[in-house]
């Protein structure tokens, strides 16, 4: 009876001891998940959720997160989102630091209350006194955020990280990726059933990848991705248009994106398919990516041609005017080119028949567009002129001054409202025949369109223009 008091006793100092040492805080088993992200990154956000989600069903990941912040060329903190989220990652890092156990309580009420002041209430749910806290940010964010900062830099990242056992997660953000991942760590007995065998079951829709030797490297894997978000298991086909077979010739535009007609697909895309985002034909929807580079099957070759579409006060549409404006006069573009522009925008008639025009930026556009193509017709040699002068202020109602500098008669151009607006609806006609609605596009030599600046300066003859305005890219739509 003495000897196994005595042994129970010493174990018993043992254990006490291996405590004492820290040797028995931590499971072995344990799977340390480490999480760096901007706090308003959305894919951040969606890793998050699902790591957080899988760790209520496997109790021994640990789930630490961090805040991400960087610094520019002038060692000013850098967050993408601008101040807001540079303020955000000091919060993050003050829980961290003073009540580590309600982090994970106030990250989950932030995912549900993104607006700017989201924090508060997200403070409140974790028990944690707003206003004491707001004003130990105050004090203290600077500090806070160089301590965030030195932390990712010891880590030698700058962008969404994570870290599974020390190694870096280079899986998607979907859920069944997480779980897949995760199960590496887990003994047989303890993994996630994923269904594999199940799902091979269920065929998901055919998705057929469709280009010819010109466009192959214009496929966009964007594109694919899209669509993989709303069909996991796309069957995925690439091929030579000339291998298609009978729908061939039912397609308008290289690269094409065909997605088979299934009841899933019909359900899942339903919306899109009664907007006319896709063409058809009898087995596939049709998707064109119209944000990019295209080549018109239908349309003839026009060597030397180049068709600008814009809206008259858009931004980008004026900034790409501006732009091949200044290269014909600097002889950056040949001579040879012929341009045009054009106007984006629709032409309906009423219930009485008279005729009804719509533009992104209001009325105001539209009777800007109509103007611009009558001053082309009747001044074609002062057209280039009213729109350099026009452009200075494109969002002013105001365009007789511009007129008058650029030796125009505005009331002339006044005058001629009927035979202004018969010239948009044949131009809005025409610009819709090729279901363009982003401004700037260009069609190049008759046949091939393409969405912004940048990719104009994809194609030989027109790599050494210079962009006006650089720093201000995208566009209208």
């Amino acid at each position: 009876m003495r000897l196994i008091k005595f042994l129970a006793l010493s174990f018993g100092l043992f254990n006490n001891f291996l405590f004492s040492q820290g040797l028995a805080k931590n499971n072995s088993n344990d799977i340390i998940v480490e999480m760096y992200f901007e706090p308003f990154d959305t894919q951040g956000w969606q890793n998050y959720l699902n790591f957080d989600l899988i760790r209520k069903k496997i109790k021994n990941i640990k789930l630490k997160v961090y805040p991400l912040v960087n610094k520019d060329e002038n060692n000013k903190f850098l967050n993408q989102r601008g101040e807001i989220e540079t303020t955000e990652v000091a919060r993050i890092e003050a829980i961290i630091e003073k009540y580590p156990a309600k982090l994970n309580d106030y990250l989950i009420a932030r995912s549900l209350n993104m607006y700017p002041d989201g924090w508060k209430e997200s403070l409140i749910y974790s028990q944690i006194n707003p206003v004491d806290f707001d004003s130990y940010i105050q004090n203290n964010k600077n500090s806070l955020v160089e301590k965030a900062y030195k932390r990712i830099k010891d880590k030698k990242i700058d962008g969404l990280s994570i870290f599974i056992n020390s190694f870096l997660y280079k899986g998607s953000n979907k859920i069944t990726d997480v779980m897949e991942n995760i199960n590496s760590y887990l003994a047989t007995s303890d993994k996630l059933n994923l269904y594999k065998d199940d799902l091979a079951k269920m065929r998901g829709p055919k998705f057929k990848i469709i280009y010819d030797s010109s466009t192959k490297d214009w496929v966009d894997d964007n594109i694919v991705e899209a669509f993989k978000r709303f069909f996991s298991s796309l069957e995925i086909e690439k091929m030579d248009i000339s291998d298609l077979g009978n729908e061939k010739d039912k397609i308008k535009m290289l690269p094409a994106y065909m997605i088979e007609k299934t009841s899933q697909v019909q359900e899942v895309l339903s919306q899109a398919i009664d907007q006319n985002v896709f063409d058809m034909t009898d087995n596939y929807y049709v998707y064109y990516n119209q944000n990019s580079k295209l080549v018109l099957l239908n349309r003839k070759k026009e060597d030397n041609k180049l068709e600008l579409f814009v809206m008259a006060q858009c931004p980008f549409g004026v900034m790409a005017e501006n732009t091949i404006i200044n290269a014909i006069e600097s002889a950056k573009l040949s001579k040879d080119i012929k341009v045009e522009i054009h106007y984006i925008g629709d032409a309906f008639k009423d219930a009485n028949g008279v005729a009804q025009f719509h533009s992104l930026h209001g009325d105001d556009e539209w009777k800007e567009d109509a103007r611009q193509l009558l001053i082309k017709k009747i001044y074609p040699d002062k057209y280039f002129s009213y729109l350099k002068e026009r452009n200075k202020s494109y969002n002013s109602a105001e365009w007789k001054e511009s007129a008058k500098k650029a030796g125009i008669d505005p009331n002339l151009i006044e005058n001629k409202l009927d035979d202004a607006k018969k010239l948009l609806g044949d131009d809005f006609e025409y610009s819709n025949s090729l279901k363009i609605n982003v401004s700037p596009t260009f069609l190049v030599n008759g046949n091939i369109l393409v969405v912004g600046l940048n990719n104009l300066k994809t194609f030989e003859q027109y790599k050494n223009v210079d962009i006006v305005n650089s720093s201000a890219q995208g566009g209208c739509k």
